[in-house]
């Protein structure tokens, strides 16, 4: 099995819960046509300069 990682930033901000999990799940969502990118292929786009990690923290998500 693999699993393929959808870097994803997250704002803790001042929005309202469900508006705040709506928010992630559209914008996960439009991720999914990227899923199959390599995560070093999104380091490089980031322009987060390695070897700084592109992510600190892992969700994993099944629908």
């Amino acid at each position: 099995m693999f699993i393929n990682t959808l870097p994803l930033r997250v704002a803790a901000g001042e929005q309202g819960i469900e508006s705040a999990v709506r928010t992630t799940h559209a914008r996960l969502a439009a991720l999914v046509s990227h899923e199959h990118a390599p995560l070093s292929l999104a380091q490089g786009c980031s322009g987060v300069a390695a070897p700084t990690p592109l992510f600190s923290a892992l969700l994993n998500y099944r629908h």
